[in-house]
């Protein structure tokens, strides 16, 4: 089966996802965020230094400027950027940078650089270390700073530098001498605390004004007890523990993978070590599941165990960091009714739905039925399925016992032997289990498996005599365990394959199973990019290495299935070919890549199977299909993609006139509509256009009428650029606009001109029509870096409002880092940036915007689900001010504001067949 596709994260955890939010991260499959803007105020707020970078990744120089209660001290360019930085209340800036940024290129790291500059602009200390490449996966290069503080009243700066081995923890803390600048040591204070193994990592560490003292936040993980919480600690300077505290259970979320990441970020970004003070010496700790605030007083002792009593003198509810804390984007929205004017529907006459359609996982049996999973019309519902080899009906039931109130879970479905199938429902965090059911193919008969126990399963496999194997990716407290299990037909494992970076027997980066007809286990490897043979017991018999094997690199290995002669077939998402049939030693018997009969190319979906005749069949979301031996598809069970019509919407655009132009899901036709909904003309690409179905296409429409449609799903792949059609419909040809810094395009032509606006994976461009660019934006109106733009929409005055952030948005405290909108003028420049809605789902279409008046996309804020389909339209002027929301009663995708005759209209467009009208108040 081909599982659905996914990066290779490797080994990561809940903690070490979260360090790697921080501006100093320590592994990189994540993206580092852009380093903007950043101002530091001294303890007193007296000295202000403000840092402006001139790159996105800190590599080379920036801007300083410090202030002095609001007056000019200095300001000069310096050759590095300082990263993370402190000022003291006597005009000392200190920090650490990198020469080539953090996230420098493997061959080139650069170097990690420490400076000092006094109050007067001069370079008190400027350190250089070379930085090298880490020794493990997917980890950034050493040194990496893992933060800083300042200790003036102990003339110090320390530097913390995250361990070079990932899985000790231990920080080093580099120790500057501040007036000087010579470095006068190094400590390492995990190596003198107890019970050091409970806590991997620091998560924030202060001095304490008036004393030795420093101040630290441990994160503290007992993973066998199952607690998460805090310990703080204050030590010397030495890094000699003198007291500390345990919160043990602070940042526990029993089986809730999702709110103690989110619990862990907020901790990360707001902290909890609060209001240090020097007269007398005191702190505030935040205690999370007291939900208060608790102050400490410090003083020198004699006859306490270190030297110094540490104690409690108040307490305080903590108010700020609370679920129900304000929202930073803005007050509640006041809910309006919109009157109704009508439906436009483009999808006309009656429509019998096929019932094979929306196809999540399928399989063959040996009586040559078909069964598949069928994603229900209804929320968070499945359809079992069973149609012969020629589409007919043998079956259809919406069972209760494996469905499923979360709509991120993963099902597959497998036939066993005789009328035994397998349904497999996985969902993925932190303490779920999967849930498993016998399906009767005749009778329909649906039996959960009450033994059944394992985690997240990626894919699985009939195997043996009534059993199964399946892979098994189990996210833990402090990693992530993956792995191959054999289940018997009593649904109790009999033997597991552990995954392991050192043993060449074991896995590495499974991605997914087959069981050959000889009997034999195989496990397709991505990162190794080669098949691993394991016999009936489990044990290893030997490896493929693929990229020798098949004489080229595979590009992304996605799914395995076995054919019919003892080997496998390979599928190689986006390869060239696509399908590697091959022997186990090696030898390749063919290879193809799947297409229609009119040579139309499209993406597997779910898996491949053979049939007990030899067949072979796949699916492409919307049918099955079968293959000839070459690949090419020589019958279709459901609709097949038809050119001349218009099935699924994938995108909806209107022009100045209010024409509706339509972009049909499969077969990337572009149908235009006059405002009625009255059809007008068909614009159909070569069957060579697209190399798969449409998912989020970019799509937009000129002045003259001219339509350009991204070629690629998200579109992923800008250089294979947009379909062109004229305003006739006559297909023009490839139109691209050459960007090799950008990954990804979306396009919107600029109304009263021929230029067009271009948002690409980290700028915005302003290209004419030639593609050449006229001008570049990076920075929203007040200086930040322009972070993943989009979604976006124009103006008829050629002006353009940009969302930035929302994807990133995601991974960060959205009340504390929200996304952005910034209007920027028909030249480019930038004039507001204001927070955007609460809720905004930027993947549902693009931002309406007639210059006074922006709607938005949103989730309702009372939704049950923060996940789920967008419910609402936020309205705001154009400099953020909310106006209304209005909650429509029908499903929403996408929203366009269009001048009436009388009042300007709202209309939203159901994602299904229509377009529903409403008068603007």
């Amino acid at each position: 089966m081909f599982p659905a596709l996914a990066t290779v994260c490797g080994q990561l955890c809940c903690w070490l996802f979260l360090l790697l939010l921080s501006l100093t991260a320590s592994a990189s499959d994540i993206s580092i965020p852009d380093l903007s803007p950043t101002h530091y105020a001294s303890a007193s707020g007296d000295y202000v230094v403000r840092i402006d970078p001139s790159t996105r990744n800190g590599a080379g120089s920036a801007s300083y400027q410090l202030l002095h209660r609001g007056q000019r001290l200095w300001s000069q360019t310096l050759p590095y950027t300082l990263r993370s930085a402190a000022v003291t209340d006597r005009g000392m800036v200190a920090g650490f940078g990198y020469s080539n940024g953090l996230d420098a290129a493997y061959r080139d790291l650069g170097q990690f650089i420490v400076a000092i500059i006094d109050h007067k602009g001069q370079t008190v200390a400027d350190h250089r270390s070379a930085r090298e490449p880490s020794r493990f996966l997917h980890t950034l290069g050493d040194p990496k700073g893992a933060g800083l503080f300042v200790d003036a009243d102990n003339d110090r700066l320390v530097i913390r530098i995250a361990d070079s081995d990932r899985n000790a923890g231990a920080e080093s803390w580099w120790i500057y001498r501040l007036s000087s600048g010579e470095r006068i040591g190094q400590i390492r204070p995990k190596q003198l605390m107890q019970d050091a193994q409970l806590t991997p990592f620091i998560f924030d560490a202060q001095a304490l004004p008036g004393t030795p003292l420093t101040l630290i936040h441990w994160y503290r993980a007992d993973a066998e007890a199952k607690q998460f919480g805090a310990r703080f600690s204050l030590v010397d300077l030495d890094g000699k523990p003198v007291w500390s505290i345990d919160f043990s259970d602070d940042y526990t979320a029993p089986g809730d993978t999702h709110a103690q990441r989110k619990l862990l970020q907020r901790i990360r970004q707001h902290g909890a070590i609060l209001n240090t003070a020097s007269a007398p010496p005191r702190f505030t700790l935040r205690a999370v599941s007291q939900a208060m605030l608790i102050s400490y007083q410090v003083t020198p002792s004699s006859e306490s165990a270190g030297g110094w009593r540490v104690e409690e003198v108040a307490r305080a509810a903590d108010l700020g960091f609370a679920d129900s804390a304000p929202d930073t984007q803005g007050v509640a929205v006041q809910e309006q009714a919109l009157q109704h004017l009508g439906r436009i529907e483009l999808l006309q006459g009656e429509r019998r739905p096929s019932p094979i359609r929306r196809v999540i996982a399928f399989d063959i049996d040996d009586k040559q039925r078909l069964g598949f999973l069928r994603q229900c019309d209804c929320p968070h519902e499945i359809d079992l399925v069973f149609i012969d080899q020629h589409g007919g009906l043998l079956g259809q039931w919406t069972p209760a016992a494996i469905t499923t109130e979360s709509s991120e879970a993963r099902h597959h479905l497998t036939w066993i032997s005789g009328n035994r199938w397998l349904w497999v429902r996985s969902e993925y965090g932190i303490g779920k289990r999967s849930s498993a059911a016998w399906v009767d193919a005749q009778q329909g008969l649906i039996e959960p498996i009450a033994e059944f126990n394992a985690a997240a399963i990626e894919s699985l496999h009939r195997w043996g005599d009534g059993g199964f194997v399946a892979l098994i990716n189990e996210p833990l407290d402090g990693s992530r365990k993956a792995g191959l299990s054999a289940f018997g037909p009593d649904g109790l494992p009999r033997w597991t394959i552990a995954q392991s970076y050192q043993d060449p027997t074991q896995l590495f980066s499974p991605q997914d199973v087959a069981v050959t007809t000889e009997a034999d286990v195989v496990v397709l490897e991505g990162v190794s990019k080669a098949l691993k043979r394991y016999d009936q017991n489990g044990l290893h018999v030997d490896s493929v290495d693929l990229r020798q094997s098949w004489g080229r690199t595979p590009n992304y290995l996605a799914g395995l299935e076995a054919n019919r002669d003892g080997g496998v077939i390979v599928y190689d998402f986006d390869g060239s070919p696509s399908m590697v049939d091959m022997a186990l030693d090696g030898r390749v018997i063919a290879a193809w890549t799947p297409k229609f009969s009119d040579g139309r190319r499209f993406s597997p979906r779910g898996n491949l199977k053979q049939a007990a005749d030899g067949s072979r069949w796949t699916s492409d979301g919307e049918s099955l299909l079968r293959l000839d031996d070459k690949g090419v598809v020589d019958r279709v069970l459901g609709r097949r993609p038809d050119a001349a019509g218009l099935d699924q919407i994938a995108a909806l655009q209107l022009d100045a006139d209010q024409r509706i132009y339509a972009a049909d899901q499969r077969s990337g036709s572009v149908h235009v509509f006059d405002p009625q909904g009255q059809w007008l003309r068909t614009c159909r690409p070569d069957v060579s256009d697209f190399a798969s179905a449409l998912s989020l296409p970019s799509m937009t429409v000129t002045d003259a009428g001219e339509i350009y449609l991204s070629r690629q799903a998200q579109p992923s792949r800008p250089r294979n650029g947009f379909v062109h059609f004229d305003r006739d419909c006559q297909r023009v040809g490839i139109a691209a606009v050459p960007l090799e810094d950008e990954v990804s395009q979306g396009w919107y032509s600029q109304p009263g001109s021929t230029n067009r606006w271009v948002l690409g994976f980290r700028n915005a461009y302003l290209v004419d029509p030639d593609g050449s660019v006229l001008r570049q934006i990076d920075r929203t109106a007040d200086e930040q870096w322009l972070d993943i733009p989009g979604p976006a929409g124009t103006a008829p005055d050629g002006s353009i409002a940009i969302v930035s952030g929302a994807s990133s948005a995601s991974a960060l405290d959205p009340r504390t880092h929200p996304p952005l909108v910034t209007v920027y003028a028909a030249n480019g420049d930038a004039q507001v940036t204001w927070p955007a809605p609460s809720g905004l789902v930027s993947w549902a279409g693009d931002v309406a915007f007639d210059r006074q008046r922006l709607a938005f996309v949103t989730r309702h804020p009372d939704s049950a689900s923060k996940h789920g389909h967008p419910n609402s339209v936020v309205v705001t002027d154009s400099h953020g001010n909310a106006l209304f929301r209005f909650s429509p009663p029908h499903p929403l995708r996408s929203v366009y504001l269009v001048p009436g005759s009388g009042s300007s209209e709202l209309w939203i467009f159901d994602g299904k067949t229509g377009i529903e009208r409403y008068a603007m108040p």
